[in-house]
C-alpha cells in the first residue's frame, strides 16, 4: 500500500504523473498482478488482499492517465479496478474495502465518460457510484457522484433534475465541512438556473411573436 500512497501523492500534487505511474507499476509487480494482454481487463487470479491493493493502484493510474489526456488508457484502468473489486471477492462488492474500490471506479468511469462525450453513458456510471457511495455511507463520495450526475444531466438537458442533484451536493458540502466543493456546486447550480432562465426568455420570446401575427 505504500506503492499507492507515494503514486497516489504524486497524482493529487500534480508533481509527476510520470511518476506516479512509475510508483503504481512498482506496486502492480509486488501485489503480483498480472494481465492476459497489454490492454485486457480480465488479469490473472489474485488473493483478496492483492486484489484490493491492486484494485486501488489502478484507479490511481486512470487518474493519472485521464491528467495526462489519455482516456482510453485511463478508461482501461477504471475498468480493471472495477473487474477486479467486483469479481475477486463478491460478498464485499457492496460494503468495506473492495466496495469502496468499486464506488470510486464508476465514479472515474463516469468523468471519463463525460469527457469523451459519452453523456448518457456517463449518467449510468454516475448513478452506479452514487448507489453505491450510498450503500456505505460515504458522504464525501455521494457528494461528489451526485455533482457527476447532475453535470451529465444538464448536457442532457435535463435541467431541473441536475438541479435537484447540485442541490444535494452543495447540502453534502455543507456536512462535511467542504466550502470549496460547496462554492463549487452553487456555481454550478447558478449556471444551470441560467439555462432555465434562458429558456424560459426564449419560451416568452416566441410567445410574444405569435401574438403579434
Amino acid at each position: 500500500d505504500l506503492c499507492r500512497l507515494i503514486a497516489r501523492s504524486y497524482e493529487i500534487g500534480g508533481a509527476s504523473y510520470v511518476s506516479a505511474l512509475e510508483w503504481v507499476n512498482r506496486g502492480l509487480t509486488s501485489a503480483g498482478a498480472e494481465w492476459y494482454e497489454p490492454d485486457a481487463v480480465e488479469m490473472a487470479p489474485v488473493s483478496s488482499v492483492s486484489a484490493s491493493a491492486i484494485a486501488r493502484l489502478c484507479l490511481v493510474a486512470g487518474l493519472a492517465r485521464m491528467r495526462l489526456g489519455e482516456y482510453t488508457t485511463a478508461a482501461t484502468w477504471a475498468a480493471r479496478a472495477m473487474h477486479i473489486a467486483k469479481d475477486a471477492v463478491p460478498l464485499e462488492a457492496a460494503s468495506g474495502a473492495l466496495g469502496l474500490d468499486l464506488a470510486q471506479a464508476h465514479n472515474l468511469s463516469c468523468i471519463l465518460l463525460h469527457l469523451r462525450g459519452e453523456t448518457e453513458a456517463a449518467l449510468a456510471a454516475g448513478e452506479e457510484s452514487l448507489r453505491r457511495y450510498r450503500a456505505l455511507g460515504d458522504l464525501v463520495g455521494q457528494e461528489k457522484a451526485h455533482s457527476n450526475v447532475a453535470d451529465a444531466l444538464l448536457e442532457l438537458g435535463r435541467t431541473n433534475e441536475s438541479i435537484a442533484h447540485f442541490r444535494a451536493s452543495q447540502e453534502l458540502a455543507r456536512r462535511v465541512g467542504d466550502p470549496v466543493r460547496m462554492a463549487a456546486s452553487l456555481l454550478n447550480m447558478g449556471q444551470a438556473l441560467t439555462v432555465i432562465g434562458d429558456e424560459a426568455g426564449r419560451s416568452e420570446e416566441h410567445t410574444s411573436e405569435l401574438q403579434s401575427h
